[in-house]
């Protein structure tokens, strides 16, 4: 498993006991242990996965810019 140090994996969903974590690129990789919530946004660094919430946060924001233009609001 080689990755780019700048890829970012979202934490898709848990199964059986151990995360399950998609890149954009479409990667799938399972890591047990991994603690966290659905949509919360992981970088391996220094071989340890770190969590990284600017992304998330970003990620979030983004989606509710496109559902807002989506469905008419106002931002």
């Amino acid at each position: 498993m080689c990755h780019r140090p700048d890829e970012i994996f979202i934490l898709d969903r848990f199964e059986e006991g151990a995360a399950v974590l998609l890149s954009d690129s479409g990667e799938r990789i399972t890591v047990p242990g991994l603690m966290g919530r659905e949509g919360d946004a992981f970088a391996l660094e220094n071989g340890a996965w770190a969590l990284r919430p600017e992304v998330r946060a970003e990620r979030e924001a983004r989606i509710k810019r496109k559902m807002n233009r989506l469905f008419g609001k106002k931002e």
